[in-house]
């Protein structure tokens, strides 16, 4: 009886790792492709432009919003607010959390080939990216427990993370800014939405 559990153990495992293997496998596109380049690319610029700014972070997090709520709304109305605050605070450190994983994609696949890359640069930048899926966690937690008016200093923590993995981000993209690249996102995306 025990000889038949541990068989099926150690046949469901190897099924379970076969199934990686074989999603692995299905969601890896060709390195160094076009598309890996431009989907980089256009999350630095969502990252950089769209979340990240600091007058939105502000904005997103400022506590006049609270206060004038709190002085002049019925409780039904403050708890609302509260909560939306709290899902629109939550929803936007998951937003940053994607475009970050979507440029951590990118390095992983693209540092191999990149020239003078040195062992102790690939770990800075591997700890950066860790860092920051790190903080980005536990600001979505805080968040959960505690609201939007209570992180300041954990969402100090999370965009200087951030600001850091986009400075990297940005080096490492730099040669995409000629206009020949430039080009090839916008038509990608045009082919995008018309198909």
């Amino acid at each position: 009886m025990i000889g038949l559990i541990l068989s099926f153990g150690i046949g469901l495992g190897l099924l379970i790792f076969l199934l990686l293997v074989w999603r692995r496998s299905q969601s890896v596109s060709p390195e160094g492709s076009g598309q890996k380049l431009i989907d980089a690319r256009h999350a630095l610029q969502r990252l950089q432009t769209g979340l990240l700014p600091a007058e939105f972070v502000g904005r997103l997090f400022n506590h006049e919003d609270w206060d004038y709520v709190k002085s002049s709304a019925p409780t039904d109305v403050q708890k609302q607010f509260l909560r939306e605050r709290k899902r629109i605070s939550i929803s936007w450190v998951r937003r940053v959390r994607t475009e970050v994983l979507e440029l951590r994609r990118f390095h992983l696949g693209q540092s191999r080939f990149q020239e003078g890359l040195s062992l102790r640069t690939e770990i800075r930048v591997g700890l950066s990216f860790t860092s920051l899926l790190l903080s980005c966690r536990m600001l979505e937690l805080f968040l959960w427990l505690r609201g939007p008016y209570a992180v300041s200093r954990a969402l100090r923590s999370t965009t200087r993370a951030a600001e850091q993995v986009c400075a990297i981000s940005g080096r490492s993209l730099a040669f995409l800014a000629a206009r020949g690249f430039d080009a090839l996102g916008k038509d990608s995306q045009r082919l995008r939405v018309t198909s």
